[in-house]
């Protein structure tokens, strides 16, 4: 939140995108606002939430929020809404900030739901916003928490992963103004008889081209729609949001709308059917790598000189301390065991890589013996060097292995020398922020493989980085202790499946690589989205070959709207018929 105060600036820059509305006159619903004083004083919004807006640091709404406010909030809901804008263009504050506001206009409810507390008390909120996944759902919860704080009004959220009887509980201490959470665990809580959705007054699907397309799911969003007891599409107002929403999407969406003239379509940026959307200001990069292990090494190295190049750029802006002498030690320590590990068989070249990397750990070893004797360095201790028996992460002992040691790689000690399983050293803490002018930079990695994702991130821990994962198949507490631990790194690398492709907002993301490409041009897009947040520049670079040529077209039509250089091998491979659409 503290990131997006200070990228107010940039956010104010976002406003030369072409709108197109249908379904709401002008004349009707008074047009955009222009800022929050004007807000007020056309009562859109209470002067109370305005100032809390400015003291929160946002100057002035953003493009998508300067339509939807007015639209959401005229006439008490009139409008039923679809809203498709840019990732990264402040949408989840588009429906936050309105129903924020309908719940403080409407003033104390309590008589009309009275609650006891206790174990039969029933939540009954008046708001459920609806997230695809557990991440997404948490974030957009802290987001309504901090324009509630200091308000009575309480938001709750509730996701799979956690036991039911727990989040029950939750909704048994006070009544429940906003609920917030996935459709699965809401539709549970339901059934469990701890949540009644017979008092809402307005729904809010985010993501919704993939809660009403995405086979399971759809069916779940339905079953929460109309099969349970919240009121009738004619009885409430229902808001639709997310970055691409696909002709078939669009229908789909008319089916839990409201008719005209309830209901308004609203698509902000440039977009041409489901060629993807508007990321003019995201830097693609497209790379020809067919085999995985040619696709690896590039990585690998694209990813140590983005390293080097922060350290250069910062010293050479004048940065110094001990911090960034540690992080130039690391990164000529990442150079070292990317040639390392390039290496094959046994011959001089490998022993000399071999010495170059024990050479390179040593110094960092120096450097963070220097750093963690500085006062207030805050650096954490050092794990002590593994035995032999020793259990790795995976819990299995240790033993000689083909790859080099994860542990020796970065420490320069260990029981097995070289060779060793190369996972045995637990998730390394993240770096501090270096201070003197290096700025924070993380990488978001996507990959359609489980497994790979596990691999590449251990991979990378060998060599150096701050890396995690993030998948699906990994318990709740998991999955937050990496969001978590990953928002506090310095420089990190998070490998993660399409569970975060999705509304999951990292400040200072600035690169986003996908090691396997998707089927679909719509989460291509929502993909690159996790960079060139809140107006800032980003790079996405995608690896791609023959089993992607589905996708040459399709990227090839995105790449021209948004006025990007098409690569001549896939103009070429997107030319080619069908069947002989390989290269």
């Amino acid at each position: 939140m503290k990131k997006k105060r200070g990228d107010e600036e940039r956010l104010e820059q976002m406003n030369d995108l072409p709108v197109e509305l249908e379904g709401a006159d002008e004349d009707v619903w008074g047009g955009p606002i222009l800022s929050w004083d004007d807000a007020a004083a056309r009562k859109v919004l209470l002067p109370t939430l305005v100032a809390t807006l400015k003291k929160m640091g946002l100057k002035r709404p953003t493009q998508v929020q300067r339509h939807v406010l007015p639209l959401v909030l005229h006439k008490n809901g009139y409008f039923d809404l679809v809203a498709s804008a840019e990732t990264g263009s402040g949408k989840t504050f588009a429906f936050l900030i309105p129903i924020v506001q309908q719940l403080l206009a409407a003033g104390d409810l309590s008589m009309m739901r009275p609650f006891f507390p206790g174990t039969s008390a029933q939540g009954m909120p008046l708001i459920m916003l609806a997230s695809p996944t557990r991440e997404l759902a948490i974030q957009t919860d802290k987001e309504a928490q901090v324009l509630l704080k200091d308000t009575k009004l309480r938001s709750v959220c509730v996701y799979g992963g956690e036991p039911i009887k727990v989040q029950g509980q939750k909704l048994q201490e006070k009544q429940t103004d906003i609920i917030c959470g996935t459709p699965g665990r809401i539709l549970d809580l339901i059934d469990a008889g701890r949540l009644s959705l017979s008092f809402v007054t307005t729904v809010v699907i985010d993501e919704a081209d993939q809660m009403l397309e995405q086979q399971g799911l759809d069916r779940v969003v339905a079953e929460l729609l109309t099969g349970r007891d919240l009121n009738d599409k004619s009885a409430r107002q229902t808001l639709l949001f997310s970055a691409t929403f696909a002709p078939a999407v669009q229908e789909i969406c008319r089916k839990v709308l409201r008719e005209e003239p309830h209901y308004a379509y609203l698509r902000i940026g440039r977009y041409d059917d489901d060629k993807g959307g508007s990321v003019a200001h995201i830097k693609q990069t497209l790379v020809w790598a067919p085999e995985d292990a040619g696709r690896m090494q590039q990585f690998c190295k694209a990813i140590a000189d983005i390293h080097a190049k922060r350290i250069r750029d910062a010293q050479a802006g004048g940065a110094s301390g001990l911090g960034l002498k540690l992080e130039a030690a690391r990164a000529t320590q990442i150079a070292a065991n990317n040639t390392l590990a390039m290496c094959t068989g046994g011959g001089p070249e490998t022993r000399r890589a071999e010495q170059e990397a024990q050479a390179a750990a040593r110094r960092v070893a120096e450097v963070e013996d220097e750093f963690k004797r500085a006062p207030n360095s805050g650096a954490p201790l050092a794990p002590a060097p593994p035995k032999p028996g020793a259990l790795n992460s995976l819990g299995m002992p240790l033993r000689p292995g083909q790859r080099p040691c994860e542990y020796f790689m970065k420490n320069g000690t260990c029981a097995y020398g070289t060779k060793c399983v190369w996972d045995h050293p637990e998730r390394p803490e993240p770096t501090k922020p270096l201070g003197g002018g290096v700025p924070p930079c993380r990488i978001i990695v996507f990959s359609n493989r489980r497994i790979q994702a596990e691999q590449v991130t251990g991979m990378l821990r060998g060599r150096g980085f701050y890396a995690d994962h993030l998948h699906g198949k990994m318990e709740q507490w998991q999955r937050e202790e990496v969001v978590e631990s990953f928002q506090k790194t310095d420089f990190g690398v998070l490998i993660a499946t399409n569970v975060a492709a999705r509304g999951l907002d990292f400040d200072d993301t600035q690169y986003v690589f996908q090691l396997d490409l998707p089927t679909s041009i719509d989460v291509y897009t929502h993909r690159i989205g996790r960079t060139g947040r809140i107006g800032n520049e980003g790079t996405a670079i995608a690896y791609m070959g023959s089993k992607d040529f589905k996708l040459a077209k399709p990227l090839v039509e995105l790449l021209r709207l948004n006025s990007h250089e098409v690569p001549g091998w896939l103009d070429e491979l997107a030319a080619k018929p069908f069947p002989n659409n390989r290269r």
